[in-house]
């Protein structure tokens, strides 16, 4: 897109690009596919950008290659993991712009 093509946008167009406050509108399958990525994504690292989640106490609990889906289907999970995966799914399902806002962070908090 250069420059000419924003001054044939219609003004109500070219404001919807701009609203940072509205919805992503991610389709099923891009939520299907975030969804599968997180499951296979590394835990702690994720884990660490959610307020309130003690990072140092869950690194005894989940080495730094343990991902979502290993973690939550264990044969024992430990309770504080799947605590703080819960406090993780609940935080990104209020971030509008994630692909995991809604149903895949919902699926992972329920899990």
């Amino acid at each position: 897109m250069n420059d000419s093509s924003l001054d044939m946008l219609r003004p109500q167009k070219l404001a919807q690009l701009l609203d940072l406050d509205a919805p992503a509108g991610w389709s099923q399958d891009d939520a299907a596919a975030a969804l599968r990525h997180q499951l296979a994504a590394p835990l702690l690292a994720d884990l660490a950008c959610v307020p309130g989640v003690e990072i140092e106490r869950l690194r005894p609990l989940a080495g730094p290659e343990t991902t979502f889906f290993a973690a939550i289907s264990a044969p024992v999970p430990a309770l504080e993991l799947l605590e703080a995966i819960k406090e993780w799914a609940r935080h990104v399902r209020a971030d509008r712009a994630s692909p995991l806002a809604g149903g895949p962070a919902t699926v992972i908090y329920w899990v």
